[in-house]
């Protein structure tokens, strides 16, 4: 029960960290703006400085360039960075949660947390293959009091930098780097197991 709790905390804190480093990584947004045929609309140049400046902004760093985008779509920036701030606060209480329960719960089995998450990350990545469109949009409604999302490609550049498909790109990215480290984990875990248990054997 213990390693299932903790791998319930273990699981999110991973993804969530995962998911920051590739949403605020540029490489990831060159790499999709290229799969995606973008850039034979757009210059590669601008679309990444106002990418840059979008990052910039949610988190605090620059103010907007406003000249590129229309009221709607400012109004959702200011969400979305108060969305970031938010996932931020989330990550560092989840790892101070961790943190603890690893501290006061010496006798978890590691292994058995490991192989949980893994479970759980494969759980996750199903539902988002099979159902993100319904999932992508009930988020909107729940997470944000509005309709300043509801953006339209042929008007908003916002849409344009982030269509549905990149969020699509970005979890599945997320999970599946997630999922490579617990594998890994679990892997190894297993192996130090084996090896204890041979240590023992032979010892007695």
């Amino acid at each position: 029960m213990k390693a299932f709790l903790l791998s319930l905390i273990l699981t999110p804190l991973l993804l969530l960290i995962v998911f920051q480093a590739v949403i605020f990584n540029l490489n990831f947004y060159d790499f999709y703006y290229q799969s995606a045929g973008l850039y034979q609309n757009y210059s590669p140049s601008d679309l990444l400085s106002s990418v840059e400046n979008v990052l910039l902004y949610i988190t605090g760093q620059a103010d907007l360039n406003t000249a590129l985008y229309q009221d709607q779509e400012i109004l959702h920036l200011a969400d979305i960075k108060n969305l970031i701030l938010a996932i931020q606060i989330m990550t560092i209480g989840l790892a101070v949660v961790a943190f603890f329960l690893i501290i006061k719960s010496k006798s978890v089995n590691l292994l058995r947390v490991s192989q949980y998450a893994l479970v759980e990350i494969l759980l996750a990545g199903i539902l988002i293959y099979f159902l993100f469109e319904p999932i992508f949009l009930k988020f909107h409604i729940l997470v944000f009091p509005n309709d300043f999302w509801m953006l339209n490609p042929d008007v908003h550049l916002l849409i344009v930098l982030y269509p549905p498909e990149f969020f699509f790109r970005l979890l599945a990215t997320t999970l599946s780097i997630t999922l490579l480290i617990m594998l890994t984990s679990t892997i190894y875990l297993n192996w130090r197991t084996k090896r204890k248990k041979n240590v023992i054997i032979k010892s007695n």
